[in-house]
């Protein structure tokens, strides 16, 4: 793939996997024992409370109820800058329960600018100009969706969760090749987090290719060569940093992004005017050198569900850590539309965790209990069984592939 060498490819792809079995089950959902230990204790809402003052805590600062050092007050959203630790908070919520500050942790070794880039995107006066260019006023936000996420009292339509996501999504692909040596940039994790997922859709596609299956599919080279996709869709794009990676790794490609949050598409948005101004600092290049000479991204405010776009006008549709944060009938909905999108033999491509997986199988309980307390439909993601959904919304050839020890990408192709 053009942007994502074939040197890195080839070493990163895991080897093809088998599909999960039906009805997996992690720890945490369905009926096992912890499972329900975890759900009571979020469904009593103080001691909910104060999990997700303790995700909140993370991701900023160890303490978001305190005031702030004198300088000005916190705004009840965020703590300011310099607030110091509530003993009383510490004692309350034990280290191995605060989930998110792990998160910052690790941005703070790593160099990833979490609380610069918090600040540089809230005060950009663009961002507000750019929503209202954007936002959809038809747009029904479905009920699944209004509920917080990750903490947040407003989830994904907010500006704090929106001027979070890259630094958040950069410690996540830290996090996921953590420990080996030599340890890697923060770009050069993202990068791989990507390029595994792209090599997989590339691998599929060019079966689909040779075996006669359609216009979606592209060299061979076991999955380092570019499929040959026009028009790609990167349904539920968040702020853009799986769109620019798309974009980057098929630069020949119209690559629009599609989310509901236009707060996360203003900031993805604000990030192509600043690349086409040659403005983007690292980290959040996050495109790999043949970015440059790729066509504009386009961004839409709509549901992946219902998207009015053309059907038919789409080789590949995507979704990458998009699925685990909607009830099951909203993935049914996305695949069918998905289906309705692609011409005869595109590839539709659904990345996420693996629940199948023996890291996921084996994260301790706090972990556990953290995820679920910020993520609303974790039991009914980690019981979906996504390969039967793409089958019944007409694909064909539908297969999952490991991505990495903790991901995998599932795949389908419209006959």
């Amino acid at each position: 793939m053009k942007g994502e060498t074939a040197a890195v490819c080839a070493v990163y792809l895991p080897e093809r996997r088998l599909s999960p079995p039906l009805n997996t089950y992690t720890r945490i959902s369905g009926d096992d024992f912890l499972s329900k230990v975890v759900n009571g204790i979020i469904a009593t809402k103080p001691l909910y409370a104060l999990l997700t003052v303790g995700a909140k805590s993370v991701r900023r600062t160890k303490n978001r109820l305190r005031a702030c050092d004198g300088a000005r007050a916190c705004d009840g959203a965020r703590a300011c800058d310099g607030a110091r630790p509530s003993k009383k908070t510490d004692l309350i919520l034990p280290p191995s329960l605060h989930f998110c500050q792990v998160f910052k942790s690790t941005a703070s070794k790593a160099g990833v600018p979490w609380d610069a880039t918090y600040r540089s995107l809230t005060t950009d006066p663009a961002l507000r100009a750019i929503k209202a260019e954007l936002e959809d006023p038809r747009i029904v936000y479905p009920a699944y969706y209004t509920v917080p996420f990750h903490a947040y009292p407003a989830g994904n339509l907010s500006w704090e969760a929106a001027a979070e996501v890259e630094s958040a999504t950069q410690v996540t692909a830290l996090r996921t090749f953590r420990g080996e040596a030599p340890e890697l940039a923060p770009d050069d994790a993202q990068a791989r987090l990507r390029c595994n997922i792209h090599a997989a859709i590339t691998a599929f596609a060019s079966e689909g290719r040779a075996g006669g299956g359609g216009g979606s599919g592209g060299g061979g080279g076991g999955g380092a060569a570019a499929a040959a996709f026009t028009a790609i869709l990167d349904a539920g794009c968040s702020v853009g940093v799986s769109t620019r990676h798309l974009a980057s790794a098929w630069p020949a490609a119209a690559v629009t992004g599609l989310d509901l949050s236009p707060y996360f598409l203003a900031v993805a948005e604000l990030r192509e005017r600043q690349r086409e101004a040659g403005m983007v600092p690292a980290p959040h290049s996050n495109a790999g050198p043949a970015c440059a000479a790729r066509p504009r991204i386009s961004y839409l405010h709509a549901n992946a569900e219902a998207t009015r776009l053309p059907r038919s006008s789409f080789d590949l549709v995507n979704s990458t850590f998009v699925v685990h944060e909607c009830r099951p009938y909203a993935i049914e909905g996305m695949a069918g539309e998905a289906f309705r999108l692609l011409r005869a033999g595109g590839t539709y491509a659904v990345a996420d965790n693996d629940p199948a997986s023996p890291t996921i199988q084996n994260l301790p309980a706090p972990l556990f209990t953290m995820m679920k307390a910020t993520e609303p439909w974790s039991d009914e993601y980690y019981q979906c069984d996504i390969e039967a959904i793409l089958r019944e919304a007409g694909f064909v050839d539908v297969r999952t592939e490991a991505a990495d020890h903790r991901h995998r990408v599932v795949l389908g192709r419209k006959p």
